[in-house]
């Protein structure tokens, strides 16, 4: 959503009804799969403990900044609820990998990602 639309659709809208906007769209193109962020520290309590515990190294995270647009991966996003029918994105983790891979192949051919994009989009190592 670029920030035109989104002064479009807050406009008209009084506090709660924005803050209620607010809710959808970011549990609607949120990408974090909470469940198995939650499976790596056991519980919900000691995901949060392991949070306020941390003294963070974000600096740390080994992950490769692209420059230029990442539009291809909201091109993606909409493919897979348009024209595939999923729900949701992340629904794209609960599937086999002989599933994955399929659908992987055809966002190659149903939209202009490149073969890296697709494969950062799945989260699959090189």
């Amino acid at each position: 959503m670029t920030y035109v639309i989104l002064e479009r659709l807050f406009r008209d809208l009084e506090n709660k009804e924005k803050n209620q906007l607010t809710d959808y769209i970011i549990s609607k193109y949120n990408c974090i799969d909470y469940d198995r962020l939650i499976s790596y520290y056991g519980s919900y309590d000691k995901m949060c403990l392991a949070f306020a515990s941390n003294q963070g190294s974000e600096y740390d995270i080994d992950e490769v900044f692209e420059r230029g647009s990442h539009k291809v991966y909201t091109a993606i996003s909409s493919t897979l609820l348009k024209e595939f029918g999923l729900k949701n994105v992340k629904d794209i983790f609960h599937l086999s990998p002989a599933d994955q891979e399929d659908l992987a192949r055809r966002l190659f051919y149903e939209t202009s990602a490149q073969d890296w994009q697709i494969r950062k989009y799945f989260r699959w190592k090189k």
